[in-house]
């Protein structure tokens, strides 16, 4: 048994669940602002409070960055 515990990159239980949901939301807010249904300032908040709703979470680093390409 090691005599250190690796906290570089913690996953708790329940995040993979968090990180789904907010790939659906962004997915869902990208696809409102392609349909005209949201205007280019109201999509960039969205898509900044998800951001900012994954790194309070401590999401990964990789699903930030499917946030960013979403």
């Amino acid at each position: 048994m090691p005599n250190f515990i690796d906290y570089s990159n913690p996953k708790m239980p329940g995040l993979e669940a968090d990180d789904e949901r907010l790939l659906r939301a962004m997915r869902e807010r990208r696809r409102d602002y392609l349909s005209g249904r949201l205007d280019s300032l109201t999509w960039i908040r969205e898509r900044r409070m998800i951001i900012r709703e994954a790194e309070d979470l401590g999401v990964t680093d990789e699903t930030i960055r499917k946030l960013n390409r979403s």
